[in-house]
């Protein structure tokens, strides 16, 4: 019986530094090389450079469109690619007030549409009354931190979003997209 108990008592005690050693490893904090460190000088994108205005692409909305010989359909838009704002003649509506449309490309054969507006998000402390006099650009609507603005003509977008991309006032921007399978109201 006392040989019993001794062994009982060395079996107990040698699960327990079993159990100690299989947790201890627990209590351990583990360094990941895999996890890249954030370097504070490297620039930080304010815009996803994925999107690309095909500025060469001429896009209306179905019931624009006279003449739809050589325009792709894409979903309730036409576009044609390498061509010019100035051929009207595929344009029933000579309005000078018309929205000018523009191809985006997303990435591999996907396309969305935009009229040139941008949405930018902000520090929390900016004053955008000033910061849009500073741009000479018009607000839509604000959502929170965010303000949608009004569409800028296509040449002057790249200059604008290259000084957004600069201002520290910015977190970032992004254009305002049209999904073309959705009907415009």
């Amino acid at each position: 019986m006392v040989t019993n108990m001794k062994l009982f008592k060395i079996f107990h005690v040698s699960i327990f530094f079993f159990n100690a050693s299989l947790f201890a490893g627990l209590n351990t904090i583990e360094q990941n090389d895999l996890i890249i460190k954030k370097n504070e000088d490297t620039r930080i994108e304010k815009f996803d450079s994925n999107q690309k205005i095909l500025i060469d692409s001429l896009v209306f909305p179905y019931k624009q469109v006279a003449n739809s010989v050589g325009f792709i359909k894409l979903g309730n838009f036409f576009y044609k690619l390498n061509i010019t704002e100035n051929s009207n003649e595929y344009v029933n509506d000579t309005n000078e007030d018309r929205k000018i449309f523009k191809l985006v490309e997303m990435g591999r054969s996907k396309y969305m549409i935009t009229d040139g507006s941008f949405i930018i998000e902000f520090q929390g402390n900016t004053d955008r009354q000033k910061f849009n006099e500073e741009y000479s650009i018009v607000p839509k609507y604000e959502m929170g931190t965010r303000t949608a603005y009004q569409p800028l003509r296509f040449e002057n977008l790249d200059e604008v979003f290259n000084r957004l991309n600069a201002d520290k006032r910015v977190i970032s921007y992004e254009l305002d997209l049209i999904d073309p399978n959705i009907v415009l109201q």
